[in-house]
């Protein structure tokens, strides 16, 4: 694994020991973005003091000098996938915030084509598979460019704010080219290209067609899902974060989007059609429960009064003497009707995490300590989590069905 630092190194680590084996020293300020080439032998990375080094990978060593030529810090990088490389010249693009991307010839460490038409920081770049490179920038739009001769072939403008990240679907098959599971290495150049070739289109074939698909993240809180090669308008919407989403990735065979924003949630998605899916069906979700609460929770029998959500974030001065006694009563649960709903409150000892799903009640949380001071947590379609954390104290889980 390679790692990138505010120190102004790089650093390569041997995963299985957790130790590092190489410090790579050259850039003079922060080293923002790292890429391994698809073939394993240079690490790219780009940084704050507007240059891109290479390093072999091997020995640590800088391969020459500083790749020169952005006039601002480096924000992306992304190698040219295996499969189409001339022999002997790989080439590598690098993404900046002044608004350009730059396509270098690795080996004569020369600038092959400058693309230019963004008007603001470019956030982020990524090679296809199928020879276009795709850029998304702070002026709200991402850009399809050809990248044998630099022309640009799209622009896909839906975001409404800055867009902060995007991921290809054949991004995990493009990043590791010839190298598979089975650890077989293919002898000769030729060999490498046409495997590297075969893992491409199997991964990017859908119905018999191959689909390069992109997922775009902004700061408007959406993504969106986009088929460039047959059209310029999304697929779908992806909504469900409350705060910018900064971080977006398809799984390794591209059936599901996981992204992250600063709302503090993780979400995953299907790949097909944008929707919202569940990883953690109800029978996983007792997983996260300790054996002897479930117990608790499946003897549970006795509910309190109800409160209105809007009073969820201060917690009741005495407590009920009906919670003592949940493990243990024989009683139907009590329930009173509000206008949010019917609304249990159950006591727990602590609570790890709760998943919500489409497939469960709409659930909320409240937990702290017993002065009660609450906040919000969080929001999604289904419902809010609002409360205090503690985990030593007790809590209580709000549980509404309509």
């Amino acid at each position: 694994m390679v790692s990138g630092s505010g120190d102004s190194t790089a650093r390569i680590w041997d995963c299985d020991t957790g130790t590092p084996v190489h410090t790579l020293k050259g850039h003079t300020s922060w080293v923002l973005v790292v890429g391994w080439s698809p073939d394993d032998s240079t690490i790219a990375t780009g940084s704050m003091d507007n240059t891109v080094r290479l390093w072999d990978s091997q020995t640590g060593q800088p391969m020459g000098g500083p790749l020169k030529g952005h006039t601002k810090w480096v924000s992306s990088l992304a190698w040219e996938p295996y499969h189409l490389q001339e022999p002997g010249k790989p080439r590598i693009a690098s993404a900046s915030k002044d608004a350009t991307v730059r396509i270098w010839d690795v080996i004569s460490r020369r600038i092959e084509m400058v693309l230019s038409g963004h008007k603001g920081s470019v956030s982020c770049v990524r090679w296809g598979g199928t020879g276009l490179v795709y850029t998304s920038s702070h002026d709200k739009t991402v850009k399809v460019w050809n990248a044998s001769n630099g022309t640009l072939a799209h622009t896909l403008s839906s975001h409404a704010h800055w867009v902060n990240h995007l991921a290809l679907s054949t991004d995990f098959v493009l990043r590791t080219a010839y190298h598979d599971h089975t650890g077989d290495i293919p002898l000769t150049d030729t060999e490498k290209r046409k495997k590297a070739k075969e893992r491409f289109e199997k991964a990017a074939t859908i119905n018999n067609t191959i689909v390069e698909r992109l997922v775009t993240a902004s700061d408007d809180f959406t993504m969106y899902l986009w088929e460039p090669s047959s059209s310029t308008k999304p697929v779908a919407r992806l909504l469900g974060h409350q705060k910018q989403v900064n971080h977006v990735t398809f799984s390794p065979d591209g059936l599901f989007i996981a992204s992250a924003g600063f709302d503090n949630h993780v979400k995953l998605w299907n790949a097909r059609d944008g929707k919202s899916v569940n990883p953690f069906p109800n029978s996983l979700f007792q997983s996260f429960i300790p054996k002897d609460t479930r117990s608790g929770i499946n003897q549970l029998n006795h509910v309190t009064d109800s409160y209105p959500l809007s009073e969820h974030t201060s917690r009741p001065s005495t407590r009920p003497a009906s919670l003592q006694t949940h493990a243990s009563s024989s009683a139907r649960p009590k329930t009173r009707r509000s206008k949010y709903g019917k609304c249990e409150h159950v006591n727990w000892q602590w609570i790890y995490q709760v998943i919500k799903t489409r497939y469960m009640p709409w659930i909320g949380v409240r937990m702290g300590r017993r002065s009660g001071v609450g906040a919000e947590i969080g929001r999604s379609g289904y419902g809010d989590i609002r409360g205090n954390y503690n985990h030593r104290d007790c809590s209580e889980l709000l549980i509404c069905t309509f």
